[in-house]
């Protein structure tokens, strides 16, 4: 599943903000954050508890510095 988030109040987009963010929900954001770091990556934020407290979210920067959010299971 993909969720696409509007910039609000952005009229003019460059490389790097041309929208908010991509989210994605996977099934275990440790184990996605496990197999980042084998490659030389880590998560930018978190994993911590959405704002509702419903499930656990992080963000991962793509390579053109956008953020990725995930979305899931501990």
């Amino acid at each position: 599943m993909i969720e696409l988030t509007y910039n609000w109040g952005k009229y003019h987009y460059e490389r790097g903000n041309a929208y908010g963010h991509v989210a994605y929900q996977v099934e275990s954001i440790g184990a996605l954050q496990t197999r980042l770091k084998k490659i030389g990556y880590d998560l930018s934020w978190g994993p911590e508890m959405n704002p509702s407290g419903t499930r656990m979210m992080a963000f991962v920067d793509d390579p053109d510095g956008y953020e990725i959010e995930l979305l899931g299971g501990p």
